[in-house]
């Protein structure tokens, strides 16, 4: 996984930062879903054992239909199903309880294996008209783009485009803070 090796390079080339700020790494918040990514599962299938995609469970516009990937979130055999209410998921409620506890001051949620995950960060579509929100996660996301590839930096800008439901607009509106889902390497054929 490249997760350790970014925060390792964070870490070593930031070293005087370490004094006002924690690094933390939950390696899997979906169990359930990641062996199956391991051999194959298409990246975008997300569901967990009850067949509820996480990342459209969280109380933040849940009750906005959206359609993804051509899955309604509100049919239960869909395959980006939201859940039977909000944050019904004890993934979800453990994710919550812990970022209300800690109070990061941004979020990286890494929606591939991390091998695989590309520069794309996009952050809650309800947040496109909040510039200084979107200033905001700008201004962590160079940290991280600087942690991959300084080169990455220049001209870079978060997109918003993360769904009702999902942990960055429920990390935007419960708490204000920057999260971004880090998406695959943007394919030109797709």
């Amino acid at each position: 996984e490249l997760i350790i090796p970014i925060i390792e390079k964070i870490l070593r080339e930031n070293i005087s930062e370490l004094n006002e700020i924690s690094l933390v790494a939950l390696p899997s918040v979906n169990c359930d879903n990641r062996e199956k990514l391991t051999l194959g599962n298409p990246w975008y299938l997300r569901r967990n054992a009850n067949g509820v995609d996480l990342n459209r469970n969280f109380p933040a516009e849940w009750i906005v239909v959206d359609s993804v990937y051509n899955y309604f979130t509100s049919d239960p055999d869909g395959l980006t199903y939201r859940g039977p209410f909000p944050g019904s998921e004890s993934e979800t409620m453990a994710t919550m309880r812990f970022l209300k506890k800690f109070r990061p001051k941004a979020v990286f949620s890494f929606h591939h294996l991390a091998g695989i995950c590309g520069e794309t960060l996009l952050v809650s579509r309800t947040a496109k008209n909040d510039k200084k929100y979107i200033d905001l996660c700008n201004q962590y996301a160079k940290l991280f783009w600087e942690g991959i590839d300084p080169q990455l930096v220049e001209n870079r800008q978060v997109s918003p485009g993360c769904s009702p439901g999902s942990l960055a607009t429920w990390c935007y509106l419960e708490l204000g803070i920057p999260a971004y889902d880090i998406e695959g390497p943007v394919n030109k054929d797709d």
